[in-house]
């Protein structure tokens, strides 16, 4: 990893990916602290050192006055897992979500999977062809957010308790696909009602319409 300089994530994952997934010898900094962003750039400096139960930071990180963002370590974790598919030792607490978006010809890559050790056509070796154009982005979620595993009734169970909780207590609907079209502008208030009065004196029908006479805030409204 080329250290002692300003990058973009993009450009820090290539290099990560040149060292072979496996030099995690340095840390990024930032102006603000939190998780990383494909929009920003961090500078690459070294870890910290430890004295007497204090980190101290290197002198290039203490002159821009930056903040630690995130480890090697961590990252080279996440494109680890990124490329790993249900691994029965994983690499980190880190898991991916299954949310892909493909360019025009994805169907074309997709003919040429074939069957893994498990028997079956995996979504993560169509990932690895585009890793290897060097095309693959990954996109970390930050907090707020949360994955939620369903594949046995008692997760699934879970799984819907949260949302019901989430929805409760914050009065809101997790993903409701007619208010994302309109928050978007895709549809208009109009369109929106006639939705709202096709679910008739549902308790979704209800919200659609509170959403369409404004006693629903958008999620930039609630500082979201």
């Amino acid at each position: 990893m080329r250290k002692y300089q300003e990058l973009s994530l993009e450009q820090i994952i290539e290099q990560v990916r040149m060292d072979k997934l496996v030099s995690d010898d340095f840390c990024l900094y930032g102006k603000e602290d939190g998780e990383l962003a494909l929009a920003r750039s961090y500078w690459v400096s070294n870890y910290p050192a430890v004295v007497e139960d204090r980190d101290i930071y290197p002198a290039d990180v203490v002159e821009q006055d930056l903040q630690l963002v995130y480890y090697g370590e961590q990252l080279i974790d996440v494109l680890s897992v990124a490329l790993e598919e249900k691994p029965e030792e994983p690499k980190s607490n880190y898991a991916i979500t299954g949310v892909y978006f493909y360019p025009k010809g994805v169907a074309k890559k997709a003919k040429q999977v074939k069957p893994s050790a498990r028997g079956e056509l995996e979504i993560t070796t169509l990932n690895s062809m585009y890793l290897d154009e060097e095309t693959l982005k990954v996109q970390l979620l930050g907090r707020g957010f949360a994955w939620l595993d369903t594949g046995t009734m008692e997760s699934l169970l879970e799984a819907s308790e949260f949302v019901s909780m989430v929805e409760q207590r914050q009065g809101i609907m997790i993903s409701a696909p007619e208010e994302i079209a309109y928050r978007h502008g895709w549809i208009s208030r109009e369109e929106l009602e006639i939705a709202a009065r096709r679910y008739g004196k549902s308790p979704y029908g209800k919200y659609l319409q509170k959403v369409a006479d404004g006693k629903v805030l958008s999620s930039s409204m609630r500082g979201e």
